[in-house]
């Protein structure tokens, strides 16, 4: 373990957790081959806790990282982090996030693991009281569920492997009506809807094609899964159609269409190859934020998912930004760039929505 070195060659995927009131994110480091950790507690001076790197103090599967995960076990926090060149998954104690252990490894074709080939993302669920991982592999064009109640000994549960054709990227959760789903994007251009409420015998509930009424589905890879007034959404961004869609799937086995943005209409200018999104609510209102390959992040609200709004976008080494939405847009200036303020919302004044950098 290094200590005081930001450790982000290649950083991939990130995520966030809070230890004893302190706030981490965890950054996983393709180029480093580790895994970052830094005290992200005051926002303004982010502090270099621990990098963990792959084949130094016991790590053993940080090789090419990927996908990143965080779950309570007993008291216990417990990052979860795939490898895509070592076909494995790394299991992290870090209760102790300045003195993070690892206490195993998940590895294809070991111990029961036959779907970990490329792993790319990763998810995890509570279903009764047991507590399962469930992850995304390219290679393997699989789906791998695994029992961590025991973090020291995880368990093989049940492997779902695709034909030609689908190779999947992403993987989310969502539970409706006391049931547990796995919302899953396939590299080409679908998504798969699966019922793991039982995790031994995963079933297929719906599958969902671009074109088929829906129109912002070629090439999705990152989804998410948000519950607005009553009702559940999968969120996903499309890299080849420079796109989002936004799916109802209140009712799993038949999911619907609800609205789709494309980059160059209706303000939307930051989508391109759209990547990764996250979601995130302040004052009542949701908001996406997606990432694209063209080195930009597009910030969009979906209070109301069937019409969306261009908030603001950004754009690396740009001076100027301007909001296409809003008739008089206020720019905001941060170090480099400037955003848009966020546009009035029809039926009264204007919002704002605080922005860090």
């Amino acid at each position: 373990m290094t200590h005081s070195i930001f450790a982000l060659g290649g950083a991939n995927a990130v995520d966030i957790v809070t230890v004893s009131g302190q706030t981490y994110a965890l950054i996983s480091s393709r180029s480093h081959h580790a895994l970052q950790i830094i005290d992200v507690t005051n926002p303004a001076n982010p502090y270099p806790v621990t990098t963990l790197c792959d084949d130094q103090g016991g790590f053993d599967a940080l090789k090419l990282p990927t996908g990143i995960d965080t779950t309570t076990i007993f008291g216990n926090n417990y990052i979860l982090t795939g490898s895509w060149a070592d076909n494995a998954v790394q299991i992290i104690d870090i209760t102790n996030p300045h003195d993070p252990r690892p206490i195993a490894s998940m590895l294809d074709e070991h111990g029961g693991f036959d779907a970990l080939g490329g792993v790319d993302e990763i998810t995890t669920a509570t279903i009764e009281g047991t507590y399962y991982a469930i992850i995304a592999s390219n290679s393997d064009r699989a789906i791998q569920i695994a029992d961590i109640t025991n973090p020291v000994d995880p368990v093989p549960v049940a492997s779902i492997f695709y034909e030609q054709g689908f190779v999947p990227n992403d993987v989310d959760l969502a539970v409706i009506s006391e049931r547990t789903y796995v919302i899953v994007t396939n590299g080409y251009d679908a998504i798969q809807i699966i019922d793991i409420t039982n995790p031994a015998t995963p079933l297929s509930v719906a599958n969902v094609r671009n074109g088929q009424h829906f129109d912002a589905l070629s090439s999705p890879y990152d989804v998410e899964t948000v519950t607005i007034s009553g009702s559940t959404y999968a969120v996903v961004a499309s890299r080849s159609d420079n796109a989002v869609q936004i799916i109802n799937i209140t009712n799993p086995h038949d999911p619907r269409p609800t609205a789709s943005v494309f980059d160059g209409q209706g303000g939307f200018d930051a989508l391109t190859r759209a990547h990764n999104l996250e979601l995130f609510e302040i004052s009542g209102y949701t908001y996406a934020i997606v990432s694209s390959d063209a080195d930009s992040v597009q910030i969009i609200d979906i209070t109301n998912p069937s019409t969306p709004v261009q908030v603001v976008s950004i754009f690396d080494n740009v001076q100027s930004i301007v909001d296409s939405g809003a008739s008089s847009p206020t720019t905001i200036v941060f170090d480099d760039v400037q955003a848009a303020a966020p546009p009035a919302r029809e039926g009264g004044g204007s919002r704002s929505l605080p922005l860090r950098y």
